[in-house]
C-alpha cells in the first residue's frame, strides 16, 4: 500500500477532490496549507518507517531545489559580480553550499513549526 505525502512539510494530511490520483487533480496539504497537483505529491510504501518516510520527503526535497533553483541560483552569483562565470569549479561550490543551506533551513523552521503548533503557539 502507498500513501501520498505533501512535498514541502511531509504530512500524510492530503484533501484530494477523489481517491485517484488524476494528473491534474488538485491537492492540498491540511498541515501546511500547501496546494497543488497530485502529480506533485510524494509517494511513499507505507512499509516504510516514519523516519524513512521523512528522510525519503527531505531527499526529494533537496532534489527538487537543485533540479529548479540551481540555474538562477548561478545567474544571481555570476550577474552579481559573487563569481566569474569562468569559474566554473567555484560557481558549482557555491551552488551546491547555497542548495545545501537553503534545504536545512528550510527543514528547521518546520521543525520550529511542528514545535510551536504543539505548543500552541504562533504557527497554529
Amino acid at each position: 500500500m502507498q500513501a501520498a505525502l505533501c512535498p514541502r512539510c511531509g504530512s500524510g494530511k492530503i484533501a484530494r477532490e477523489n481517491e485517484l490520483i488524476l494528473s491534474d487533480e488538485k491537492a492540498t496539504c491540511t498541515g501546511c496549507g500547501w496546494a497543488g497537483k497530485t502529480t506533485e505529491l510524494v509517494i511513499a510504501s507505507l512499509e516504510l518507517s516514519s523516519s524513512e518516510v521523512v528522510l525519503a520527503v527531505a531527499q526529494t526535497y533537496l532534489a527538487k531545489i537543485v533540479e529548479l533553483a540551481a540555474k538562477p541560483i548561478g545567474t544571481a552569483m555570476v550577474s552579481s559580480g559573487l563569481v566569474a562565470p569562468k569559474d566554473a569549479s567555484v560557481l558549482g561550490r557555491l551552488i551546491r553550499a547555497a542548495c545545501l543551506s537553503a534545504h536545512r533551513a528550510t527543514l528547521e523552521e518546520i521543525e520550529k513549526i511542528q514545535r510551536e503548533k504543539a505548543d500552541g503557539g504562533p504557527g497554529n
